[in-house]
C-alpha cells in the first residue's frame, strides 16, 4: 500500500476533515479520493499495479502524484511548522515518510538554518525502535551537522561521538551476542571517562555517562553503577539545559525514578515519580507515556489503586479513545494490569482485547508478547485451565518461531512455568525446587513491567 494510504490511515477524524478540504483536480483528485476511501474503509493491502489501474495512471505517475499529495497534506496540517510535522510522523511510526519529509525539508531550508535542521534530524533518527534504526542515515545527518556547525569545537565532535555510541549500545543490546555487536568494552568506556576527566565538554560527558548507564543495564547488570552514573549525569544538568527542548532536570529525575524501580526500590521510586509528576509535565517530555505507565504500575504495587486509576484515566483514556497507536496500546495494557491486580477480570479482558486490536494494526513485538502473557494469566485466574494450557503451547510455539530466540528465552520459561502452575492446580503436581527458583527470578525480573500480576497465579 502506498505511503499516502499510510499517512491517511493514521490521521485523526479532525485531520482527515482538514485534508479532505484541500482543493484538487484531475488525476490528483482521483488518486487522493481513491486512497482516502481505502483508508476510511481500512481496505486490505492493494499493490501499486492495482492502485494505478484503479486510478487509470501508470505506476510511475501514481508514485509522483502520491508524493505530491503527501506534501500537500503535510502543508495543510502543519503549515510552516516543520518541527511538529516531523514529530507527528515519528509518533505514528511513519518512518519512510519521515525520511522523505526530511529530504524535502532539507532542500527548502536556508543555509543559515541548516545547522539547526541537521541537529534536529540527527535527534529524530537516532531515537527510534530497533527495526527502524538506520545507522547510515544517522551518521549522514551527524556529519552534515558537524560540517555546518558554527564555531565547532572538539567538544562538539565528542558529543556526536558519544551520542552515537549511546544509541549503538542500546540497539546492540537487542541482538544476539550483544557484547560482540557492541564492539566496545567496559575498559574502553573507562578510558574515555579518564581522558574526559572534568573537562567542560559537558554534552559529551553527559552522553558518555548515559553510555555507562546502558552498559550496566544491558551488558553487565549492576544497579548501583546505573544509579551512580545517572547521578553524574544529573550533576551536569545546568550546563546542558540549553541544548534540550524539554526540561532536562525533570527528564533526569524521571530516569532516576525509573532506575530506582528497576533496582527494586519501589517505595523510593514511587515517591520520586509522585514528586516529579505531581504538577504534570509537558507532553513533549521524552518518554512521557512510558514514565506515566511506570508511575501507574508503582501505584499498583503500592496498592494505591485510586492513584493508579487516576493516572490511567487522565493520561491514557484520550489515547485509547482515539486509538492512538502505541500510546493507546500502552494504556490498554496498563489498564489490563490494573484490573487483573484488582480482580476485575471482565474489564481486564476488555482492555487486553483493545490492546490486541490496536497492536494488530501497528504490530510491535514487545506489546504482542505482553498481550499474550496477560491473556494467559487471565485464563488461569478465571480457572479455564484447559484453554490456558493451550495458550501456553501456542505462545511457546510463537516465541520459538521468532528470530531472536535467545532474547525471548525467559518468556518461553515463563509460559512453561504457567504450564506447571496449571498442572499444580488441576493435577496436584507440586512445583520443583528449580521451578520455584525460576519463578522468583522471573517475577523479580518482570515486576517493573507487570507489577504483581504474575505473582497472582502462583
Amino acid at each position: 500500500m502506498s505511503q499516502l494510504y499510510n499517512l491517511l490511515q493514521h490521521l485523526s477524524a479532525e485531520q482527515k476533515n482538514s485534508v479532505r478540504g484541500i482543493k484538487l483536480k484531475g488525476k490528483e483528485k482521483t488518486v487522493f479520493d481513491f486512497f482516502y476511501d481505502c483508508a476510511n474503509q481500512n481496505a486490505d493491502e492493494i499493490d501499486a499495479a492495482g492502485a494505478a489501474k484503479a486510478c487509470t495512471v501508470t505506476e510511475t505517475h501514481l508514485y509522483k502524484i502520491s508524493s505530491l499529495l503527501i506534501r500537500k497534506c503535510m502543508a495543510s496540517l502543519y503549515k510552516n511548522n516543520t518541527n511538529d510535522a516531523l514529530h507527528f510522523l515519528k509518533s505514528k511510526n511513519l518512518y519512510i515518510l519521515l525520511h522523505h519529509e526530511l529530504k524535502a525539508i532539507e532542500k527548502e531550508t536556508a543555509p543559515e538554518q541548516l545547522e539547526n535542521f541537521y541537529l534536529k534530524s540527527f535527534h529524530l533518527l537516532i531515537d527510534v525502535p530497533f527495526k527502524h534504526y538506520n545507522q547510515k542515515e544517522i551518521n549522514k545527518y551527524a556529519q552534515k551537522y558537524l560540517s555546518v556547525k558554527k564555531n565547532k569545537t572538539a567538544g562538539d565532535e565528542l558529543y556526536v561521538k558519544f551520542h552515537l555510541l549511546f544509541a549503538h549500545l542500546n540497539i546492540s543490546a537487542a541482538v544476539k551476542n550483544p557484547k560482540k555487536a557492541a564492539g566496545i568494552s567496559l575498559v574502553d568506556l573507562q578510558k574515555h571517562e579518564k581522558k574526559m576527566g572534568e573537562s567542560n565538554h559537558y554534552l559529551a560527558r553527559y552522553y558518555l555517562y548515559r553510555c555507562f548507564c546502558s552498559w550496566f543495564t544491558f551488558y553487565d547488570n549492576n544497579d548501583k553503577q546505573v544509579l551512580s552514573y545517572l547521578k553524574k549525569a544529573i550533576a551536569l544538568k545546568k550546563h546542558i539545559a540549553y541544548f534540550f527542548e524539554v526540561d532536562i532536570a525533570v527528564f533526569l529525575q524521571l530516569l532516576y525514578a525509573d532506575a530506582l524501580f528497576t533496582c527494586g526500590n519501589k517505595k523510593e521510586a514511587f515517591e520520586m515519580y509522585s514528586q516529579t509528576l505531581r504538577d504534570g509535565v509537558s507532553k513533549n517530555m521524552y518518554g512521557y507515556f512510558y514514565h506515566y505507565e511506570q508511575y501507574a504500575l508503582l501505584a499498583i504495587l503500592q496498592k494505591n489503586y485510586p492513584e493508579a486509576l487516576h493516572i490511567l484515566k487522565t493520561i491514557f483514556d484520550p489515547e485509547i479513545k482515539n486509538r492512538n497507536d502505541i500510546y493507546a496500546t500502552r494504556g490498554a495494557l496498563a489498564y489490563a494490569k490494573y484490573y487483573l491486580a484488582t480482580d476485575d477480570y471482565k474489564n481486564a479482558l476488555a482492555q487486553i482485547n483493545i490492546a490486541r486490536t490496536i497492536n494488530e494494526k501497528i504490530f510491535y513485538l514487545p506489546f504482542d508478547i505482553q498481550i499474550r502473557v496477560l491473556e494467559n494469566i487471565y485464563f488461569v485466574l478465571t480457572n479455564d485451565a484447559e484453554f490456558a494450557f493451550q495458550l501456553t503451547q501456542r505462545n511457546i510455539k510463537f516465541l520459538n518461531s521468532q528470530q531472536d530466540k535467545t532474547m525471548l528465552a525467559d518468556y518461553v520459561l515463563l509460559f512453561k512455568l504457567i504450564q506447571s502452575v496449571i498442572n499444580k492446580n488441576s493435577k496436584s503436581k507440586k512445583l520443583t525446587e528449580k521451578q520455584e527458583k525460576d519463578f522468583n527470578r522471573i517475577v523479580k525480573q518482570y515486576r517493573n513491567l507487570y507489577a504483581d500480576v504474575i505473582d497472582k497465579i502462583f
